[in-house]
């Protein structure tokens, strides 16, 4: 029993004189945010409705508003351009757009402002297009339309429509 007793005592010296070896190193971890925007689905047109020029309309505008919603990436910057619609002057991208619906030959005038008080004509290139900065990433940034369809204007009845383009620009 004692030699038993020797041979655990010195496997428990030896055990204690080894000593295990380590390395250390480091590895980067990376990623890059991008920067970026995109348009969400709760965009909206606007719709005005009737409007009837040889009764309330002759002497009363008809307004409604839509809404553009664009999400983009923390701290981007960002410009919302409208375009000046299908059957405009130019039908591209101008300052002071002049916008009208369409109905066969038919046209009907309208504005859209970037303003509650429907006094800044929201075009494309102007330094009063609407800008701001997202202040998160995982949250819509809203931009109202505000629409007005000027009163006592000379036209057929019909259904009278627009398509706008708007850009984004970051």
């Amino acid at each position: 029993m004692r030699i038993a007793l020797l041979a655990v005592a010195g496997a428990v010296l030896l055990a204690g004189n080894a000593s295990a070896a380590t390395q250390s190193g480091n590895f980067q971890v990376t990623a890059r945010v991008v920067k970026t925007c995109n348009i969400q689905s709760a965009t909206t047109g606007i719709a005005f409705g009737d409007y009837d020029p040889a009764g309330a309309n002759s002497a009363t505008d008809v307004t409604n508003t839509g809404l553009i919603a664009v999400r983009c990436t923390k701290g981007t910057s960002m410009t919302v351009q409208l375009e000046e619609g299908q059957n405009g002057a130019t039908g591209g991208c101008v300052a002071a757009p002049v916008r009208k619906m369409k109905s066969g030959t038919d046209l009907l005038a309208y504005s859209i402002y970037s303003d509650s008080s429907m006094s800044t004509n929201w075009g494309c290139g102007a330094a009063s297009d609407p800008t701001r900065t997202a202040t998160k990433s995982n949250a819509d940034e809203t931009f109202v339309t505000y629409g007005k369809i000027l009163a006592n204007q000379d036209v057929p009845a019909g259904n009278y429509s627009d398509v706008v383009r708007f850009n984004v620009v970051f």
